[in-house]
């Protein structure tokens, strides 16, 4: 696995120029350091890890065993871009070390994954016209070119599972709300390393001879996402014929054990745009004992339903949740009873 990488928040710093300052090389590193750093942070959180464009994984059809990744693009963990300029041909059966150079005894069996990884290769050599202590030698490198290795490295764990949706029961109808859980979500804090900077392509099946190219990573662009979410948009239930269960009161009461609270539990069911839904059947049922009176209400023109709650004989804390059939959210109501 390639050398984990550092990607902890960092503060950058960049040139000032004035009229008289020496520009060494220590200046210009400065001014690398700070265009790369900045470039590889907006890539990393703005786009993510994962293939871009191209870089499809093709078998060899007079070859088994040998492949070739077409042309493309990908973004590494750390942000930093990776290009393949032109069809690269792999040995798919044959594992590599971290600088793809084939290590052991090509496979007969089992599943390898085909990855990228960024590197960086001194070229250009030119001769030094001022006398420093670098090294020995008369020549320098005068370019630094960006690389691509891949690797090949046998695996035995499945693929890693996209996590989908991670925010559930978002409050469309409340642009507050809604915000105010998007403010949450993106409050979580950034990872201050990456173990391993390599970036999947494909696995290759060996005894079978087939490619899966379905297990990459995506770096999506914004044009590609914005025509992503008009494609989903179209596929979603209309918002007049979605539902959601809104809390209106009644939460956080105090009472006897087995008696009545004294304010009735209250909710209000609307569709996808904001709007009351009346004539819906609201469920009230109870967790510990007790019950609602009545069970089941309906919703008013206004999209309310209201319930009373008796408690049960259990002292501590007891819920009751509101529900409705076919509703997005339900309500939960919590009270203590002595």
């Amino acid at each position: 696995m390639p050398t984990p990488a550092s990607i902890a928040p960092t503060v950058f710093e960049r040139n000032n120029f004035y009229y008289g300052k020496l520009m060494d090389v220590d200046q210009f590193w400065k001014d690398a350091i700070y265009a790369n750093g900045k470039r590889w942070m907006l890539n990393r959180v703005m786009l993510a890890s994962g293939t871009a464009g191209g870089l499809d994984v093709v078998g060899d059809m007079t070859n088994p065993g040998f492949g070739f990744i077409r042309p493309g693009l990908a973004i590494d963990p750390v942000g930093r871009e990776l290009v393949l300029a032109e069809d690269t041909l792999v040995d798919l059966a044959q594992p590599t070390d971290d600088l793809g150079v084939p290590t052991g005894a090509r496979l007969t069996t089992g599943v390898t994954e085909i990855a990228l990884v960024y590197a960086e290769r001194l070229v250009d050599a030119q001769p030094i016209l001022v006398p420093d202590c670098d090294g020995s030698g008369q020549c320098a490198a005068g370019t630094v070119r960006e690389d691509v290795i891949v690797v090949v490295r046998s695996v035995t764990q499945p693929a890693p599972v996209p996590a989908g949706c991670t925010l559930p029961g978002l409050t469309w109808s409340d642009p507050v709300q809604l915000h105010a859980q998007l403010s949450q979500w993106v409050r979580t804090a950034l990872p201050d390393h990456v173990a391993d900077v390599a970036v999947p392509l494909a696995r290759y099946d060996v005894a079978q001879n087939t490619i899966n190219n379905s297990i990459r990573p995506l770096a999506l662009g914004s044009m590609r996402m914005f025509e992503l979410l008009q494609c989903l948009s179209g596929q979603l239930v209309a918002p007049t014929a979605m539902r959601f269960l809104e809390y209106r009161g009644g939460d956080g009461q105090e009472g006897d054990a087995g008696r009545t609270l004294p304010t009735a539990l209250e909710v209000r069911l609307i569709d996808g745009l904001g709007q009351p839904v009346a004539g819906e059947t609201v469920q009230f049922v109870p967790d510990s004992g007790g019950r609602s009176t009545p069970k089941q209400v309906e919703t008013d023109d206004d999209g309310l339903a209201k319930g009373k709650w008796k408690l049960g004989s259990a002292v501590g804390t007891q819920h009751m949740v509101a529900s409705v059939t076919g509703a997005t959210t339900t309500v939960t109501f919590t009270a203590t009873a002595n």
